[in-house]
């Protein structure tokens, strides 16, 4: 299909035309050749009004959930193979600040240290020719679910518990099964390799895997 009749597979996503235009708008944008992809060189390339695409992104009403389960069910259908592996793996962005939704101190896999950042768990997946994201998961560290107040001034949703990112990583698979998805094997690094709940979780789904171990990792 061509650019349109691909997009109109998730128009049901939005309940309104204004929603399924600007979604059109950013991801021509994304694909643009603009250097720095922020909301207002985006806009300004596709000549609509920053502040429009900015509304898009914040304000107009979509069904997140639909979008990623069509997406799944898309690659599971057309990107089906044997030998397909999954990689689940968390990723980090630093952030200068203290206000933005689950950042604080903690590890950033991207820089290599330890920094004032955000972690997401992420899912992807890999056959030949063809790879992509199918999912990810913000990591909410322990003290901001249990803080009332930073929750609510950040509008974190009343069903959004701790969960620690070994078990946010098998509820991303968890979806990602229900929508098709099917590969050889999954592999991850030693933060998941270390949890034997997390080894034991993909065991009892059947599912095969090759995960990195600490040096020190006691086995029978």
């Amino acid at each position: 299909p061509n650019a349109c009749q691909f997009l109109a597979l998730f128009f049901g996503c939005f309940a309104r035309s204004a929603g399924r235009k600007l979604l059109a708008v950013y991801v021509r944008g994304l694909l643009s050749d603009v250097q720095r992809k922020n909301v207002e060189a985006m806009a300004l390339d596709q000549k609509v009004a920053p502040r429009t695409l900015q509304r898009f992104l914040e304000s107009i009403a979509w069904d997140e959930q639909m979008l990623r389960d069509r997406c799944q069910q898309l690659v599971a259908a057309e990107h089906d193979s044997p030998d397909a592996i999954g990689c689940i793996d968390e990723t980090g962005t630093a952030k200068s600040g203290k206000h933005t939704a689950g950042v604080k101190r903690q590890y950033n896999g991207n820089r290599g240290k330890v920094e004032n950042c955000v972690n997401s768990v992420a899912l992807s997946y890999s056959a030949p020719g063809f790879s992509c994201l199918l999912d990810a998961r913000l990591y909410l560290p322990e003290e901001w679910a249990t803080d009332a107040v930073r929750r609510k001034q950040h509008y974190i949703p009343d069903d959004v518990v701790f969960r620690t990112k070994p078990q946010l990583a098998l509820e991303l698979l968890d979806r990602a099964q229900r929508n098709g998805i099917r590969v050889l094997a999954w592999t991850a690094d030693e933060l998941y390799g270390r949890d034997s709940a997390f080894l034991d979780g993909l065991d009892h789904r059947r599912e095969a895997f090759v995960v990195e171990i600490p040096p020190d990792a006691r086995v029978w």
